[in-house]
């Protein structure tokens, strides 16, 4: 009889291990697979694609830069305090999705690539987060 109930706590203990284990298992896959909270991953991958499409550092003609900052919005910096990507993600993430040929769709003059227009929408779905 003892020897039957030490089996039967010995399992029990296990299962409870396995059990209580999971969930922070399962909380570190979706800090591996969700970009949100890392000032390099926005830095490497997001920030080139604005640079590009959407505002130059050098503000040649693009429309989110320095000089459009109170008209259109400002993606040079983060900030939503300075009217800059924060303030405008759920719009962005409408216009960057809408048929080329909608004069609402963004980049005006410009076409993002598939890889660009996904790593985009993937961060976006993320939460647009850049954490510092």
């Amino acid at each position: 009889m003892k020897q039957v109930t030490f089996k039967v706590l010995i399992t029990v203990a296990l299962l409870s291990l396995i059990v209580f284990s999971m969930p922070s298992c399962l909380n570190d896959k979706a800090d591996d697979i969700t970009p949100n909270c890392d000032s390099s991953y926005f830095v490497m991958s997001i920030k080139p694609i604005f640079i590009i499409n959407c505002y130059d550092p050098d503000n040649n003609g693009s429309c989110h830069n320095e000089n459009a900052a109170s008209e259109r919005g400002n993606y040079s910096v983060y900030d939503a305090k300075a009217d800059g990507i924060q303030s405008r993600l759920d719009k962005m993430k409408i216009r960057l999705n809408l048929p080329v040929t909608d004069p609402e769709h963004m980049p005006l003059s410009k076409v993002l690539t598939i890889d660009d227009l996904k790593t985009l929408n993937d961060w976006l779905d993320a939460g647009g987060h850049y954490c510092r």
